[in-house]
């Protein structure tokens, strides 16, 4: 592995041909369809860099009434956020418009990035957002209102809502509460008056406490005109109040960039190929609209085929429908036509009165098919690969003649790192890389580094796992309950039925005899007939006799069918007999009684579950008490073990686990469980670590028995426990916090059922 890094480090250096890294990367941008701005500091450090696509600045140009702002993480190794811009189409497909690396997000940043977005706009005329949408992310925010002030501003309602679903866990101890609350809250920002809302506001509030109150008081209230209809209704939004499309956004570029890692080169080719997948898609869906006409739609709108999207003719279709229950003395107010762009249901029905078809008109710009999707925009700051140096310099001169007077001094700072890249390569203008040989020899460091773009989860949805755990343990806990209420009320009529058949018997026995006839018994035979011969009967062999005389050996090869997340853990794989009790044999090695004990675990498991058969009847470990009691007993130790007696995971590791009080790790790539004793508090006995594999199983031996991804524990347990086995949990707890900071990182496969 050293090798291939090596190897790779060269190539990159033979690839930068002597430049510093940020000089190569001005060179790709330029020879790329991208406008760039980069931001660099003191120390020539990159800091941020803004890039956008020609190509989705020609659906800009189209497309400019709403944006949609949110950063998204895990993009590449320098661990910079990504500032993710997008638009909407008329399709209402969501389109990737622009992209930021921050490196922090604070004001100043987004400002910075904010500058050159307007700069897009303003080089190539195209008209300033009307409606932009984000989260309340307060820096961002604030910089909007500095550079776009003449933009409405609109906060995302699923995050308000799952904000509310965070703090609501906090304030609102009832589940059925909390419920009722966001059933309301959706009810109240849905109210079409300012007046209305705010009554319904101070009622919704305070009917959760006072802490409640204040929370919803000084966080949401000042920002309702943001979020709330009664102010939202006449802005033209087109219907898109939430950024969730976003997420789809993120998840469609980082599909394309296979890793969070890539240097930015990488990523932004990577980006590149994603944008222009994008464009390709959008400019045939309005090919194949342009062409094809939408079926059992009416005949009014039949000026607007070929020249109104489909999804807006589906909209207007819907709106035609209403007219039947629609109030003809209710006047219209015009707030859907503003608030859509599509006709309401009262001019409709104004048009059909007349007898007149519905013009294209009628319909919002947004909605109207476009025809120049397939010319190119060059913005100004794109430049040929072979440009001189006086050359660029005068393009920059004209990029700065036509901003606005408050951009000239910003693009001057980062306009300085392009015209040192070209003219003085041997300044240490850079980004910060590593700068080992090979592969890091810190395997601790390395679990820092995140190997998946799968984002960390957001705070509620923390809190909605938390949920739906104690729910789930709640329900575990209550069937528990009923479990044993019915074998109670089973045991109680079992007793009953045997007092009364004692008391049958007693009543038969206190009765005078009756008389009966005497029976005539037989004479005895004189001659008993002879008994057969008797056959020698030779000594059995038993298990002492049957004893295999080597142990458990190592055996690697089993190493690579185990889950990838446990590799690096393992120090050894230890083989033993494959005679249908290898199980039972791997176990026995584990406890430290070698594998010839296999008998022994056997009976012990055994007679646990006969003593304790009560104890898995309420907690239900096992389906079939029964089936599982002959699986383990094998009274013919000379025969060879069926399949009808192996060992069977993940059904055999609560009683292993119960009957030797230990814990039992068991590691397989379809399905891998722990299992902790639910009747004893914790000590040190010997774990039992064993894996299968190949219709195997074997002995796991781990660098430490400690410290090592522990795979998934049951919530069953947690019902059966007793109060001192809790403890196992708080025993092993950094194995699973191991487990969850190994999964965050590793690509899906590596832990697959683990």
């Amino acid at each position: 592995m050293s090798t291939i890094y090596t190897a790779r480090k060269k190539a990159t250096q033979e690839m930068l041909q002597g430049i510093s890294p940020i000089v190569h990367l001005n060179k790709t941008l330029q020879s790329s369809d991208f406008t760039t701005m980069a931001r660099t500091d003191d120390k020539g450090h990159l800091t941020a860099l803004f890039f956008c696509h020609t190509r989705s600045v020609e659906l800009l140009s189209s497309y400019h009434y709403i944006l949609f702002l949110d950063c998204t993480y895990k993009t590449n190794r320098y661990k910079m956020p990504l500032l993710h811009i997008a638009g909407v189409t008329g399709a209402n497909k969501s389109f990737s418009l622009a992209f930021c690396f921050l490196r922090e997000e604070t004001q100043d940043y987004y400002e910075w990035a904010l500058r050159n977005l307007l700069n897009i706009f303003t080089s190539n005329n195209i008209p300033l957002p009307e409606v932009v949408i984000t989260n309340r992310e307060q820096a961002l925010i604030n910089s909007l209102s500095q550079i776009f002030p003449n933009a409405y501003h609109m906060l995302c309602i699923w995050h308000i809502e799952k904000n509310l679903v965070t703090n609501g866990a906090k304030y609102i101890k009832n589940r059925t509460f909390e419920y009722e609350m966001i059933h309301e809250w959706n009810k109240v920002i849905r109210l079409s008056s300012q007046s209305d809302f705010q009554t319904s506001f101070s009622k919704f509030s305070s009917q959760f406490g006072s802490s409640f109150q204040k929370y919803m008081e000084s966080q949401w209230l000042p920002v309702a005109e943001k979020y709330a209809d009664a102010w939202t209704k006449s802005i033209t939004h087109f219907g898109n109040r939430t950024t969730s499309r976003m997420e789809s956004g993120h998840a469609f570029i980082k599909s394309h960039l296979l890793g969070p890692n890539h240097s930015f080169p990488s990523v932004i080719k990577m980006i590149t190929n994603a944008l222009e997948a994008q464009a390709h898609e959008i400019s045939a869906h309005y090919h194949q609209q342009k062409i094809n006409s939408l079926r059992n739609i009416a005949k009014i709108f039949k000026n607007c085929h070929g020249r109104i999207t489909h999804y807006a003719l589906r909209k207007a279709q819907n709106n035609l429908s209403a007219i039947s229950s629609l109030d003809k003395t209710a006047t219209c107010n015009g707030f859907h036509k503003k608030r859509t762009g599509i006709p309401c249901k009262h001019r409709l029905a104004e048009l059909v009165d007349l007898g007149k078809l519905v013009d294209p008109d009628e319909f919002h710009p947004h909605w109207h098919i476009k025809t120049n999707l397939t010319n190119l925009l060059h913005p100004l700051s794109h430049l040929k690969p072979d440009a001189t140096a006086e050359e660029k310099i005068e393009n920059i001169k004209e990029s700065l003649l036509q901003m606005n007077p408050a951009q000239p001094s910003q693009e001057g700072t980062s306009r300085t790192w392009k015209t040192q890249g070209c003219n003085q390569q041997g300044q240490n203008h850079h980004l910060r890389t590593p700068t080992t040989t090979g592969k890091p020899k810190s395997t601790a460091s390395t679990t820092n580094h995140p190997k998946s773009t799968t984002r960390d989860p957001s705070a509620f949805e923390y809190v909605e796992k938390k949920r739906k755990r104690d729910a789930m343990l709640a329900s575990k806990i209550k069937s528990k309950k009923e479990r044993e209420e019915k074998l109670k009320k089973k045991d109680e009529e079992d007793q009953k039925k045997k007092q009364k058949e004692e008391d049958l018997n007693k009543e038969k026995e206190s009765a005078p005899p009756t008389r009966t006839r005497p029976v005539r018994k037989a004479a005895a035979r004189s001659n008993p007939p002879p008994e057969p011969p008797k056959k020698k009967i030779r000594a059995v062999a038993i298990a002492s006799r049957l004893q295999i005389q080597r142990e458990a050996w190592e055996d690697s090869s089993y190493m690579t069918a185990l889950p990838g997340i446990l590799q690096d853990y393992i120090d050894k794989t230890l083989n033993v007999e494959s005679d249908g009790h290898c199980g039972f044999r791997a176990a026995a090695h584990c406890l430290g009684r070698g594998q010839n004990e296999f008998l022994s675990i056997r009976e012990e498991v055994y007679q646990h579950i006969v003593d304790n058969r009560r104890f898995y009847e309420v907690n239900l470990f096992f389906e079939d008490i029964d089936a599982m009691l002959r699986r383990l007993k094998f009274p013919d130790v000379k025969k060879r073990c069926d399949i009808q007696h192996w060992m069977c995971m993940p059904s055999m590791g609560d009683p292993m686990a119960n009957a030797f009080k230990c814990p039992v790790f068991f590691f397989s790539k379809t399905n891998s469980q722990s299992f902790f004793p639910a009747l004893c508090p914790p000590n040190n006995n010997p774990p039992i670590f064993i894996a299968f594999s190949s219709s195997h199983f074997v002995a796991v031996q781990l660098k430490n028995p400690l410290l090592f991804p522990a795979p998934n524990l049951q919530i069953d347990w947690e019902v059966a426990a007793v109060p001192q086995a809790l403890a196992w949990k708080e025993k092993y707890a950094k194995c699973f916090d191991l487990t969850d900071t190994l999964k965050a990182s590793a690509p899906k496969d590596k832990y697959k059922h683990y």
